[in-house]
């Protein structure tokens, strides 16, 4: 069955123009240090007696993400894109700062979190601590990786990358940029090399292992040296989980188990419960039958099924007519 996740973001909102801000919990530092706690707690398990966050009883191995804290993005741009690469943890004061973003991942560690996924972003102008950290991509940082999250913050899990980091989104080792080790453009290959000596475990959104096993084989990578620890640490995880001793499910059963209506129901009872609505102006909610409503990022017809009048704006030019009710 499903025996891992990406999730949850322990990213702070502190950069309110950042596009991924309704995917985080909060601003708040402490608040979402409590939650990441709660979901690590209620989905994966609680740490065991050993010590050890991973038994065959976890439900699921979480990857906690994006470390060391996205959301303060220059401008509000996201570093999924060239024109957002930039992270910018500016203020000192401690409010805002870096080390304000590091404590949800504290948190996180000492909750027991199997995985932490670096982000894309290249910090900008960042001291901390009395270390200059390199403007490059998080996991491709020594510092970031192996210094800071295993070193000093104790970090004991596998290391997880962003989806494309070596292909699409090598920020700080582009093409265009010189590689010093070779006196040549980075290449995909020099990106690997770059990410796995410095500590990232699994390249994700990468399958192509021929290229890591030619690096050994040439002598960029160290077996001994570069792989066996995230082999071993991974190894670890399934071990952990019982993956080796029960590594099969029953594939007819999962049509009985998932998606079934009492689940759904309960997850959509959590959906609503989740919401806070803050104003309601002019008593616009709920919502009367035939309102017209406008959508534009919603499926129409999934609008129009709860007996709306509904103007689909995801088709280019369709302006908001005069007496809508209201925009989702």
């Amino acid at each position: 069955g499903l025996r891992g996740v990406y999730g949850y973001m322990a990213d702070l909102t502190t950069e309110p123009r950042w596009f991924r801000a309704h995917e985080t919990f909060t601003e708040d530092a402490d608040l979402i240090s409590d939650i990441i706690t709660a979901l690590l707690r209620g989905l994966q398990g609680a740490v065991g007696s050993d010590g050890q966050p991973l038994s065959p009883q976890s439900r699921v191995a979480m990857t906690i993400k994006h470390f060391p804290g996205g959301g303060p993005q220059e401008m509000g741009f996201d570093p999924h894109y060239t024109f957002g690469k930039h992270q910018l943890y500016l203020d000192q004061t401690g409010r805002y700062g870096f080390g304000y973003h590091l404590r949800p991942f504290k948190a996180a560690i000492a909750g027991g979190a199997a995985s932490i996924m670096p982000y894309y972003g290249v910090p900008i102008n960042l001291t901390y601590d009395g270390v200059r950290y390199d403007e490059r991509g998080m996991a491709f940082s020594k510092q970031i990786v192996t210094d800071l999250l295993r070193r000093k913050l104790g970090f004991k899990g596998y290391v997880n990358s962003d989806s494309g980091v070596i292909e699409t989104r090598g920020w700080g080792l582009e093409s265009y940029r010189t590689n010093p080790e070779t006196g040549k453009p980075y290449t995909p290959s020099d990106r690997i090399v770059t990410a796995i000596r410095s500590g990232t475990d699994v390249l994700s959104e990468f399958s192509d292992a021929s290229k890591i096993t030619d690096l050994v084989k040439s002598g960029r990578l160290d077996e001994r040296a570069d792989i066996d620890p995230a082999v071993l640490r991974l190894l670890v995880e399934q071990f952990r989980l019982g993956l080796f001793e029960n590594p099969y499910v029953d594939a007819s059963a999962a049509a009985g188990r998932i998606g079934s209506e009492a689940n759904r129901a309960i997850g959509m009872d959590i959906q609503r419960r989740s919401v806070v609505l803050l104003q309601n102006r002019n008593k616009l909610l709920p919502l009367r039958p035939g309102a017209k409503v406008y959508v534009l990022g919603f499926k129409a017809e999934d609008v129009r099924s709860y007996g709306f009048n509904v103007t689909d704006g995801n088709s280019v030019g369709t302006a908001v007519p005069s007496g809508t009710d209201a925009v989702l």
